[in-house]
């Protein structure tokens, strides 16, 4: 028989016009307790990710602490908790087997170590693209179904994409944004392709481009966020387009449309 686990409650609370999710958990290991309200969803502290965990189509967020992963399910059910990498690496999340789930990596100094699946391991996939002090991003460039690897140069806004998981030369090397800007990859459009746009902190402003290894202009840019914010990009709701996040002081505050705009969950 399958033994009885404690399952967190999700409760929907809405602030001035934005909906706030905590967490509360019963304490027990018997979900049908009485809840009390828990402080947060997941620990303080590290560094955000997110992730479609479950392969239902919606991302939600994760936290990545010195080689601990804390993902937040959208099912409802207890945290997925993992032990993979180690302080100093930057995390880095994709379908790596396009199985329709999104599971956990790490770039460290040029070298690629990723898993597939959400257990603690050993990487099942290393490979060295990039330099250290590049930026990793992943996404779909080709309209695959597997996601696949790429790197940002900060200091002059050079993007590096590679369609498959091995050591080797950038299928595409271009410019896009300027030095300073951070990136974030995903399907902004709902074509099954993945892209590269910027967020630029000295303005506090995403610029969108669909389309990879081009040189071109954004196709629409928009104000979100603050200078200091982590930017990030997912599909919230699960209808099938990548639409901006930021993370700041433990918060992750989600838009569901590529637009200026208040946001329409925040994640704490």
């Amino acid at each position: 028989m399958r033994r009885p686990y404690r399952l967190p409650c999700r409760h929907l609370h809405t602030t001035m016009g934005v909906v706030v999710l905590v967490l509360t958990d019963n304490g027990t290991r018997f979900h049908n307790a009485p809840c009390l309200q828990a402080p947060s969803l997941l620990p303080t502290g590290g560094v955000p990710v997110v992730g479609d965990w479950t392969g239902d189509g919606i991302v939600t967020p994760g936290k990545f602490i010195n080689g601990k992963w804390h993902l937040l399910r959208s099912d409802g059910e207890p945290n997925i908790v993992l032990d993979f990498g180690t302080t100093g690496d930057i995390p880095v999340v994709g379908d790596w087997d396009g199985d329709g789930v999104d599971t956990v990596g790490v770039f460290r100094r040029g070298a690629w170590h990723l898993r597939n699946a959400n257990t603690s391991g050993t990487a099942q996939i290393s490979f060295n693209f990039g330099d250290p002090g590049d930026r990793p991003i992943a996404g779909d460039w080709t309209g695959s179904g597997s996601d696949r690897v790429g790197l940002h140069r900060t200091s002059n806004g050079r993007v590096y994409l590679r369609n498959s998981l091995t050591s080797g030369f950038a299928d595409f090397d271009y410019f896009f944004g300027i030095g300073g800007d951070r990136a974030i990859a995903g399907d902004f459009d709902g074509d099954g392709k993945d892209s590269v746009s910027i967020y630029r902190p000295s303005e506090q402003k995403f610029y969108i481009i669909n389309s990879v290894g081009s040189t071109a202009f954004a196709e629409y840019s928009f104000y979100y966020g603050a200078a200091a914010d982590t930017p990030l990009a997912g599909d919230w709701n699960g209808d099938g387009v990548d639409t901006p996040g930021v993370y700041r002081s433990n918060t992750f505050y989600l838009r569901n449309s590529n637009s200026t705009g208040a946001a329409d969950m925040t994640i704490r």
